[in-house]
């Protein structure tokens, strides 16, 4: 015998401000769509993840420099830009800038587009990520020019060189989005449609 007896549920009237999917328009088909749940948690946030620490490696100091034994001078990469700005080196700034801050920054950008929005049944995006995949290399130039200005440097005898957590962030960032990018275009070869 039962002591309670279970309400029966009233079904709720549909609410009009709520929008139903439209049947003719499926749902975008992307990577992130398709991965495993524990890849979706993953992948997004490490992208972003990646944009920070390229955020933190233009803005914290690389390297300090003593010319003299009570003179010392800090710089980051954000500071290098200002200080090319303000001595009329407007070449030097732009090369920097591009190479060092807006390429990377946008490369990451439309890395994390791609994992979350771009549609799988076209080839535009295994084309832009074979195309990020394939200038990734220049990105580690930057560190190239930053390890041998130290190396330089340390080999004079006015001068010595102590390098900051700016390179390292800097550095890891590159190499990660590197690592990113590869891996995005292997999982767009692999769910690239079959050519007709």
């Amino acid at each position: 015998m039962r002591l309670f007896r279970r309400r029966r549920r009233t079904a709720r009237p549909r609410d009009p401000r709520r929008r139903e999917p439209r049947p003719d328009r499926p749902a975008t088909d992307t990577l992130a769509r398709r991965g495993t749940r524990r890849l979706r948690w993953l992948v997004g946030p490490a992208l972003v993840g990646t944009l920070a620490l390229l955020a933190a490696g233009i803005g914290l100091p690389t390297l300090s420099v003593e010319t003299f034994p009570l003179i010392e001078d800090s710089v980051s990469v954000w500071e290098g830009l200002g200080v090319l700005w303000d001595d009329d080196q407007y070449f030097l700034f732009v090369v920097l800038l591009v190479f060092s801050l807006l390429f990377p920054s946008v490369k990451l950008v439309l890395a994390l587009w791609v994992w979350e929005f771009a549609d799988l049944q076209r080839r535009s995006p295994l084309r832009l990520v074979a195309m990020l995949d394939a200038t990734a290399k220049w990105s580690m130039l930057d560190v190239l020019v930053i390890a041998v200005i130290v190396a330089s440097l340390n080999l004079t005898v006015i001068s010595g060189v102590e390098v900051h957590p700016g390179l390292y962030l800097f550095t890891a960032a590159i190499v990660f989005s590197k690592v990113l990018i590869s891996w995005l275009k292997g999982r767009l070869n692999a769910a690239a449609p079959s050519p007709d």
